[in-house]
């Protein structure tokens, strides 16, 4: 997930334009220990810190991207401290081509990097793994009775 605040449609051009190509998102959330979360809250405020005044005192610029990315470590550290949940998230992309063409499939997949870029999202392909992938973008309880 991008590493500073967005607004609530930045995943817009990712999930609606497919032209033609059948994409399903899943975002899956896992909830940190209390503990776990604000260690790790400060150690990256505190990190952040160190690498400020090690920019200062060589007389380094502090870029936009790096200040926005500092306030939302400080921003995540205050909500940890209100008593808010930390929490992980990850999210998959699968996405299916209609015929039985690889290079379509592989066209899409293209488009959908290019897509979640533009969205400032990191995408890997998971090699190997797309079977238990596959399985978060199954609708819940399907086939139950």
């Amino acid at each position: 997930w991008p590493g500073m605040r967005v607004g609530p449609g930045f995943l817009d051009p990712l999930l609606v334009d497919s032209d033609g190509a059948v994409r399903t998102a899943a975002v899956v959330m896992e909830l940190r220990g209390p503990r776990t979360g604000a260690r790790k809250a400060e150690h990256d405020v505190t990190e952040a810190e160190a690498a400020e005044a090690t920019r200062r005192s060589i007389g380094k610029r502090t870029s936009s991207r790096v200040r926005k990315r500092d306030q939302s470590r400080y921003d995540h550290e205050d909500e940890l401290a209100d008593g808010h949940a930390d929490v992980r998230f990850v999210g998959y992309i699968i996405v299916s081509a209609p015929g039985s063409d690889p290079s379509v499939l592989e066209t899409e997949v293209d488009r959908v990097s290019m897509q979640a870029s533009g969205c400032n999202l990191r995408i890997e392909r998971l090699y190997g793994a797309q079977a238990s992938a596959l399985t978060f973008g199954l609708p819940l309880a399907r086939g139950l009775r």
